[in-house]
Parts: structure tokens; C-alpha cells; sequence
């Protein structure tokens, strides 16, 4: 438990949950891109060199939405799972866990549980599906303990992403003193708060978990619920605004059934949609 790599240490969980971890006394080995390419074959024998029987390794590392919505991205995304996969081959760890996404469901299925159908429909769901699939497959092959984690949107303070939800409200909030949305907000999702994750990311750790677990809230609100949340939060409150849209396209709705994650991991607190929001305006405002 001493060994600990986290591959993504630059991303906003990855850097969240190696300060985490380091604060709890665990010596982390921490990688962003920039200091090991996975898209490279040359990443190989660096992470063979890196990785041993005693390490845990956390699997963070994606080129996210922001970065591309595209085949190309894809492909990318897929070959920074074969090299790394490849590694493990021959450098077995003792303990894997990836960050995958809830986008690996069928966008029709609600409230959502850990066997529902998977059949994303998106570039990004895909690639998280197919690098579930590529480290299934060499976990099993080298009987390594293997753990997924599929989030819904994450927010909280450190987020670079600016995708669509509290982050992106809370920024344009503060920028402009608007927060826009699409049609109306109807839409009702999962924002969970990153410390939540965070929280989940080192239970997996120390108890050693292995299979497929939802990393949501259950507690899904609606995207103008979100917005009047940052609104409320804000100081300036009064000088905020929410705009509506003509709506484009249909309305669809996500929930999470709990029940297999609560057994799974009893006594788990989840943070409430309004007080993550307000310690991330209070993280913000500390800076």
C-alpha cells in the first residue's frame, strides 16, 4: 500500500487524490503527460520500470472532451490503455483501479445500477467502455485485483474541463454574471462533488475492492436546480442571472439506484449538491 502510482496526476482528480493520499502518509508516485506519454509505445518500459507486485496503480489519464470529440481522440485514448496494458503484462501491480465514466451506459436507462446495459453513444463513453474491456483483459489474464469506478459529472474547485454543469455555471457566474442553459434545465443529472470521489478513490484503496461501482451522488437535480444553487451562493446573487434557450433537442433524464454501492460501502456520506457548491465558491474565493 506504500507503492502507489497515479498515472493522470495532473488532471482534476488525479491532482485532488494524490494530495489526498499524501496527506494519509501513503508515498505516491505521481505521473501527468507530460512526464510519461501513454499515447508513446517508449511509455512501456518506463512504466515496467515504475510499476511492481506491491503497487497499487490508479489508471486516471484520458484526453477528455475538451481536448477532442473525435475518431482521432479516440484512437489516442485507446492506445494509452494498450501500452499500458502491455506493461502490465510483464510488470504485474498488486491492485488496479480506473476512473471510467458513467457515459459508458445507454442513454436511455434510469434510474441506472452497476449491470445496466452498457452502449454509450458517445466518442467518450466508447473509449471508456473499450478501455474497461483491454484491462479486463490483461487483469484477468495476470489475476490482478481490479477495480472501476464510472463517475457522473464531477464538479468542485480545481476544474479545468468547463463542461456543461456546476463548474461551467459557477465560472460564467463569476465572469459575466450570467449562468446560460440549455432550454430550460429541465434536464436531471448526477453532479457529484470531487471530494466525494476522492473519498471513494481511497476506500477502494484500503479495502481493496474489486469490480464495477458507481461513483455518483444519488441524489440527481436538475440543471436549473444547479444554477439557482450557485446563484443562492453567490454574494452577488442579485447580479446573476439565468438565461433559458429555445430547447434543440429532447429531454432526458438520469438517476442512480444505490443500493449495491451502499452495501458495497457502508456508512458512505455523500455531500448534498448544496453544500459541495458552496465550498467550492468558499475554495475559490480562499485563492
Amino acid at each position: 500500500m506504500k507503492n502507489i502510482v497515479v498515472l493522470g496526476s495532473s488532471g482534476f482528480i488525479g491532482r485532488s487524490l494524490c494530495d489526498q493520499l499524501r496527506k494519509e502518509g501513503f508515498q505516491v508516485q505521481g505521473f501527468s503527460s507530460k512526464e510519461l506519454d501513454l499515447t508513446s509505445p517508449d511509455c512501456v518500459e518506463k512504466l515496467k520500470k515504475t510499476i511492481t507486485k506491491d503497487s497499487t496503480v490508479y489508471f486516471i489519464s484520458a484526453l477528455t472532451p475538451d481536448r477532442g470529440r473525435d475518431s482521432a481522440t479516440l484512437v489516442k485514448n485507446i492506445q494509452m490503455a494498450h501500452h499500458f496494458s502491455s506493461a502490465l503484462q510483464e510488470s504485474p501491480c498488486s491492485h488496479l483501479i480506473y476512473i471510467s465514466s458513467d457515459a459508458v451506459y445507454a442513454d436511455d436507462v434510469t434510474p441506472v445500477n452497476e449491470n445496466s446495459a452498457c452502449a454509450p453513444s458517445t466518442y467518450h463513453g466508447v473509449m471508456h467502455l473499450a478501455r474497461e474491456l483491454i484491462l479486463k483483459d490483461v487483469t484477468t489474464k495476470k489475476s490482478i485485483p481490479f477495480c472501476i469506478l464510472r463517475p457522473s459529472a464531477v464538479y468542485g474547485n480545481g476544474d479545468t474541463h468547463n463542461g456543461y454543469g456546476p463548474n461551467r455555471f459557477l465560472k460564467t457566474a463569476l465572469e459575466s454574471g450570467k449562468i446560460s442553459l440549455f432550454g430550460g434545465g429541465e434536464e436531471i443529472r448526477d453532479h457529484v462533488y470531487i471530494d466525494d470521489v476522492i473519498h471513494l478513490c481511497t476506500r477502494v484503496l484500503k479495502e481493496k475492492k474489486m469490480g464495477v461501482f458507481n461513483a455518483v451522488s444519488f441524489a440527481a437535480q436538475s440543471f436549473m436546480d444547479a444554477a439557482c444553487e450557485i446563484k443562492a451562493s453567490l454574494k452577488n446573487k442579485s447580479e446573476v442571472t439565468i438565461e433559458t434557450s429555445p430547447r434543440q433537442n429532447p429531454v432526458t433524464h438520469r438517476h442512480f439506484d444505490g443500493t449495491f454501492f451502499y452495501k458495497s460501502f457502508p456508512g458512505f456520506l455523500n455531500t448534498s449538491l448544496t453544500t459541495g457548491i458552496q465550498n467550492t465558491i468558499s475554495q475559490r474565493m480562499e485563492k
